[in-house]
């Protein structure tokens, strides 16, 4: 095998593999890296990596000290590579960390091929410039992709500058030629027993029992070398009394028959196990087993290779083996004859089996006097043995069964017992307590004995020794890791706050230390500026991560104040700047957010230029922060000018172009301009999905904005596909985060509430608000406030006002808890609050939402098109209630500001006031000057958009609707075609605005006495409504077409369709909706004209119950109703009820007001009639004096027939 990767060594890239551990790959590359000639091909070096303790692939941090060591090992300085220092940023998502810092891993590798090159070329004296000669060992490479790290490259054509040869257990891809190495031959295996065995003179070669060992073994070095330690601690525990041949033949014995099928991995564990329990009085010792698995539990699980001390080992299994006594007292016989000292043999017997490697150190322990000894396991398979025996081994299940917790305690007490006088803070301290101060706060929180933990990590002389021994960096990483795993540990026996409280003083405290180190200013302070503001932002990263955004300013902002002190112009320093603007904004400091981002952009762009990526990086969280403040125009410019610059380089920074593509989209998406908001969530849609792989929260994210905007569009089935495509991107990830469950609950609140599955989608809208509870962050908060909007949302569509009210008065209160009370969200809501009190009839409450929201927006922007915006929801309230004039007079304010802002009468922000000024000119019957609205909204939105748009198909039915009012169907008729011409040329046939616009249509065709047509346009809403499954809506327009066939005098179909109508109410709002009421109104006058008379009274009465409970029994609409009884109970002859139906409708309308006095005139008429019928001429006559008197006080709004009948009835009588 050497010999073929001698052989091989031409090509640039060569891997010795295997199947397995233990088969000599590193041995067989240090062979070939000694030879003479090796060493003379690659005189400008040979440098070799030793990756046997790490764990993972390759990180940023891992791959610089690779170069350095590279560099170090040729001669070359590792400053010259000019590393870049990471930066993690608050909160960054893992992927995305990981995808930047493969940027900056590039900039490192193309850093070091440059170094090689210009080392090549300075010494290459007239040779061929290509000829490479540089060689790197990478030993114990466990990732494939990790390889091409290590190929550098000429930067200018791309030839590689050196060769490689990595050692693997894996069949790396890629490379020019992988060296497998096989299983021993039986000479070679005999000759391992033997060696392995101490009998290396002792002829082996041809015993059929040795022989047949080996093959066991299939020929594997490391399953071999096992068997023969076992074989020379057997022969040496027997005295001599046993000889090689019975030993090998016990050996046989104890291994069993060796099934076909068994692999490797099956073998050695049997070995291993077999070996390390030995027969005791007949019966296997347990012992050897329990300690060695809580070895790896305690020192090795998670942690790969690492040195113990023996001292450590060895207090560590006698009180591991005294929590299971009882039990060993019963079934283990070592215990049995020694009792806890039959841990003493443990690490011999290990150590002689080769399990433990024990090594023996220079320095001499202060405890014993005696060497320092320290244990590992050096092959990884071992390891694995001590992890299946943990997890997999029946025989051994009563003894490791929920162990962590007790034998890390078991570490815990041994320790202590031993530290005796032992100060944390010595300046020598040996391996045993060097081992305790970077680990003891783990196996203490392992313990659950988390009050030691706490106590110990707000220890001063432990947090000294700490960072004297391993540095502050590195000293106050370990130190925060520790606090965030207390704080974990702590939060499921606390509550959150508690937790918090103790890491935020673990912090505190910390930062009094390294503050103190730092000012002391002397040759003694072991702690520089910029140690001390590293180590500051560290604290608070740590705090981001858990919510605490405020503390977490306050360390950064000390993290600046240090660092900047001496490197005020360096990359460091401004990105640190760019991590103190994103924690700004998560606190809504929005000033010293877009303050801090703007210094990081003046020294980003004198140090490193404007090109540079963190520049980019720092225009795009400018535009994070200036959208938050809602100035959307110099937002956009920011995330154009980064979309533009990156626009040629997305393969290698596709996720910044991503990300301003997104905040691009959410934009337009704000603003109303969704076509526009639909092109760049899918262009970021397709940058992440590259970026971040197809499955990636950020990519479901970006899909659920891409269904928002096709619900907002009322394109329903494209919005049900693009949430049902969010779900099965999360479905992918079975551990979810946070962020990740909470979109699932909302796509599935979503889902559900697009399909009328009203109450489960609150359901999932309410799971979500229990996870976004975990987080106290302000940006919760505002998840929050933005999830009590969409539960707002669906009880609103259900017509559940005050359930609505309620959620956005929540979500208010949410948002001014975390952002204080003068936030531009929190206008938003109330405008929201409003329009929904509005709807509930409380315009007064309204109003004062809608007044509360103008101040907080011109507190914040000033006069400008927002406040325009509320001013318009605000008149329409003041129309609402009949304040025509103050109405008039807000929309003619909202057009003001928007003409000083928007610069002009033709901006497309007019649209909005002009349709309400329209409106209302229509309302209060001044229809050319509405005519004229109408036309200037029509000019502005044919310029801005062209002849079809959905802005102009709403402007053209509002003209429907203003030409019905003025009775003039036939043009009423054209508006409304026009209308649902466009809508279906933009939607289709089956759009909900085309069932709303063909529904209208057919309304005003029957006003126009064209009945036939009114049919055909009524039964095309049908059609699109009973599609679309929207009942009551459906409802609507069946009660239309029974009213069309009632003016047919189709008697019985329009029963037949009002009887579907009120089927249909009744199933969706129960019984007692006043909608149900109407249909009830509408069944007794088919009834009345049929001459029904006693069922169509029925049907009043049915309606009158239901407006009484819905209105109360004095509202109008109850006189209504009455009115209509008496009629026709005058009508049938019952005078009695007709008499005693009519006066409470005068009483019911004169008890309204004055508003209703035309409404009097007719009733009284009616009761004259009444009166003088049944011979009561006194009363008859008061009764139409009192009517005409009335009648002259109206004046023209009287019913000058009516006035005429009461005047010649007053004078006859």
């Amino acid at each position: 095998t050497k010999d073929a990767a001698e052989k091989e060594i031409d090509n640039h890239s060569i891997s010795i593999k295997s199947n397995g551990g233990g088969v000599g790959k590193t041995t067989i590359a240090a062979l070939v890296c000694v030879r003479g000639d090796i060493r003379t091909r690659y005189r400008h070096g040979l440098a070799w990596l030793n990756n046997e303790k790490q764990r993972h692939s390759l990180d940023y941090e891992s791959y610089c000290k690779s170069l350095s060591e590279i560099c170090m090992q040729l001669g070359l300085l590792p400053q010259k590579l000019k590393l870049t220092p990471f930066i993690r940023c608050p909160c960054e998502d893992d992927a995305v960390a990981k995808y930047r810092m493969v940027s900056y891993m590039k900039e490192a590798f193309a850093n070091m091929g440059q170094l090689l090159m210009l080392h090549r070329k300075k010494h290459s004296r007239g040779e061929d410039a290509r000829q490479v000669n540089f060689l790197i060992v990478f030993d114990g490479i466990i990732d494939e992709s990790d390889v091409d790290w290590f190929l550098f490259r000429d930067s200018n054509d791309g030839y590689v500058l050196n060769d490689l040869l990595v050692t693997s257990n894996l069949a790396i891809r890629g490379l020019e030629h992988n060296v497998v190495v096989p299983p021993l031959n039986k000479r070679e295996s005999i000759r391992l027993l033997l060696m392995e065995s101490h009998l290396s003179n002792h002829t082996l070669a041809k015993n059929s029992h040795a022989l047949g060992l080996v093959k066991k073994c299939l020929y594997h070095p490391l399953t071999i070398k096992f068997v023969g330690r076992w074989m020379n601690l057997k022969r040496v525990t027997a005295g001599g009394q046993k000889g090689v041949e019975e030993i090998i033949k016990e050996i046989n014995s104890s291994l069993g028959e060796v099934d076909d099928s068994a692999s490797l991995i099956d073998i050695l564990f049997t070995v291993l196990s077999q070996a390390s329990s030995p027969l005791v009085k007949g019966t296997h010792t347990k012992i050897v087993k329990l300690c060695f698995a809580a070895f790896v539990l305690v020192f090795c699980h998670k942690r790969g290779k690492v040195q113990v001390s023996l001292d450590i080992a060895e207090g560590l299994f006698v009180k591991v083996v005294e929590t299971v006594s009882e039990i060993l007292a019963k079934e283990d016989p070592l215990f049995q004859s020694h009792g806890r000292l039959a841990t003493k043999l443990v690490p011999e017997i290990l150590g002689a089996l080769g399990v433990f490697n024990i090594v023996k150190h220079s320095t001499v322990s202060s405890d014993s006097g005696k060497p320092d000894s320290s244990i590992e396991i050096e092959y990884d398979l071992v390891h694995l043995f001590g992890e299946y025996l943990l997890r997999n081994d029946e025989t051994m299940r009563s003894l490791v069964s929920e162990a962590e917790s007790r034998w890390n305690q078991a570490y815990v007490k041994s320790y202590y017992e031993s530290k005796r006088n032992y100060l944390w803070d010595d300046s020598s301290p040996n391996r045993m307590n060097k081992y305790a101060l970077r680990y003891l706060p783990t196996h203490l929180i392992l313990a659950e004995m988390l009050e030691d933990a706490e106590a110990l990590l707000r220890n001063e002389s432990y947090i000294r020794g700490r960072c004297s021994s391993f540095g502050w960096i590195e000293g106050i990483r370990s130190h925060v890791k520790d606090a965030e795993g207390l704080w974990a540990s702590l939060r499921s026996s606390k509550n959150y706050a508690d937790a918090s409280a103790t890491l935020l003083a673990t912090f505190e405290q910390l930062e009094f230390m390294i503050k103190d180190e730092v000012s002391r200013n002397d040759s003694n302070s072991s702690c520089s500026n910029l140690e001390a503001g590293r180590c500051l932002h560290e604290f608070s990263l740590s705090l981001a991560k858990i919510g605490l955004w405020k503390e977490s300013s306050r360390f950064c902002d000390s993290c600046l104040s240090l660092v900047a002190q001496n490197i005020w112009s360096s990359e460091l320093v401004a990105a640190l700047l760019y991590n103190s603007s994103v924690i700004h904004v998560e606190n809504n400091k929005l000033d010293l957010a877009e303050e801090r981002i703007e210094q990081c952009l003046n020294i980003v762009a004198k140090s490193i230029g404007l090109e540079s990526v963190l520049y980019l990086k720092a225009v795009n969280q400018l535009g994070c922060v200036l959208s938050d403040r809602r100035d959307f125009r110099a937002a956009e410019d920011c995330f154009g000018k980064v979309i533009t610059a990156l626009k040629q380089t997305t393969g290698r920074y596709g996720i910044e172009f991503g990300t301003s593509l997104y905040k691009m989209g959410r934009i337009k998406h704000r603003q109303g301009q969704l076509d526009e908001a639909l092109i760049c969530y899918e262009r970021a849609l397709d940058c992440e999905k590259k970026g971040l792989g197809p499955h990636h929260v950020f990519v479901a994210n970006a899909i659920m904005q891409i269904a928002d905007v096709f619900l907002r569009q009322e394109l329903f089935e494209q919005a049900e596909r693009n949430y049902e495509k969010c779900l099965e991107v999360l479905s992918h990830d079975g551990a979810l985060p946070l962020r990740g469950r909470v979109i699932l609950c909302v796509v599935n609140g979503k889902l559900l509430g697009l399909r009328n599955q009203f109450e489960e989608a609150v359901k999932k809208y309410e799971e979500a608000l229990l996870l976004i509870r975990e987080d106290p962050s302000p940006s919760a908060k505002m998840k929050e406030a933005r999830t009590l909007v969409m539960i707002a949302l669906e009880y609103e569509k259900k017509y559940e006002y005050d359930s609505s009210e309620r959620c956005l008065e929540e979500s208010i209160a949410a948002l001014k808890s975390a952002l204080g009370t003068m936030h531009l969200d929190i206008a938003t809501v109330l405008v929201n609050l409003a329009r929904v009190k509005i709807a509930n009839h409380k315009y007064v409450a309204a109003s004062e939402c809608l007044e509360e929201a103008m101040h907080i927006q011109k507190s914040n922007l000033g006069d400008g098109e927002e406040v325009a915006n509320t001013l318009c929801v605000y008149a329409s309230c003041l129309k609402v209630c009949g304040d025509f004039e103050n109405a008039e007079t807000a929309y003619h304010g909202a057009m003001q500001m928007i003409k000083s802002s928007d610069g002009g009468r033709d901006s497309v922000s007019l649209v909005g006031p002009l349709l309400g000024m329209a409106d209302l000119m229509n309302i209060i019957g001044e229809y050319d000057e509405a005519s004229e609205y109408y036309v200037e909204c029509l000019e502005i939105q044919k310029i801005a958009f062209g002849k079809i748009h959905d802005s102009i198909a709403n402007t053209l039915y509002a003209m429907g609707l203003l030409k019905h009012n003025q009775r003039n169907f036939a043009r009423s008729v054209v508006f409304f075609k026009k209308s649902v011409d466009i809508r279906i040329k933009l939607h289709g046939e089956t759009h909900p605005l085309v069932g709303d616009t063909y529904n209208m249509l057919g309304f005003v065709e029957a006003k126009n006495g064209n009945l036939d047509g009114s049919l055909r346009c009524l039964e095309n809403a049908l059609k699109v409504r009973q599609m679309l499954g929207d009942r009551l809506k459906e409802a609507e327009t069946l009660l239309n077409i029974g009213h069309v066939h009632r003016e047919k005098d189709q008697f019985e179909l329009a029963i037949e369709h009002y009887d579907d109508c009120m089927s249909i109410r009744i199933a969706a709002l129960g019984s007692n909706d006043a909608t149900v009421a109407e249909a009830y109104m509408a069944l007794g006058n088919v009834k009345s004209d049929m001459k029904r008379l006693d069922e169509a009274l029925s049907s009043y009465n049915e309606a009158l119950q239901i407006v009484e409970s819905v209105h109360g029994k004095d509202d109008p609409k109850v006189g209504s109703i009455l009115q209509k009884m008496g009629m026709l109970q005058f009508r049938s002859g019952s005078l009695v009820g007709a008499k005693s139906s009519l006066e409470k409708v005068v009483r019911i309308y004169r008890k309204a007001g004055k508003e209703y006095e035309p409404h009097v005139l007719k009733p009284l008429f009616i009761l004259g009639n009444i009166y003088n019928i049944l011979r009561q001429k006194d009363e008859a006559h008061s009764v139409w004096e009192d009517a005409y008197q009335r009648s002259i006080a109206i004046g023209d709004e009287a019913d000058q027939d009516m006035h005429d009948a009461l005047s010649r009835l007053v004078n006859a009588h």
